[in-house]
């Protein structure tokens, strides 16, 4: 899992599927090797559905889960 907010654009390709300005962030989702995310922006994105656009993910902000026991992994306990 990747919260929106961890998700930039910038490094790999992608596709915008829909992009909603809320008042005070756009909200893009994006499809990128089979997958939708979505991600956030503080400002309203010049991006529209069907655009090609890149975007990064810095894997110290992925959570990664057990599939069997939904236990966090790799995570300290705060």
């Amino acid at each position: 899992m990747v919260r929106p907010y961890a998700v930039r654009r910038s490094d790999f390709e992608a596709e915008a599927l829909a992009c909603q300005w809320l008042g005070c962030q756009s909200q893009i989702a994006i499809l990128s090797a089979r997958t939708t995310l979505v991600l956030v922006e503080h400002a309203m994105t010049d991006a529209a559905a069907g655009d090609a656009t890149r975007v990064r993910i810095d894997p110290a902000d992925l959570h990664v889960f057990d599939p069997a026991t939904g236990a966090a992994i790799g995570r300290e306990k705060e």
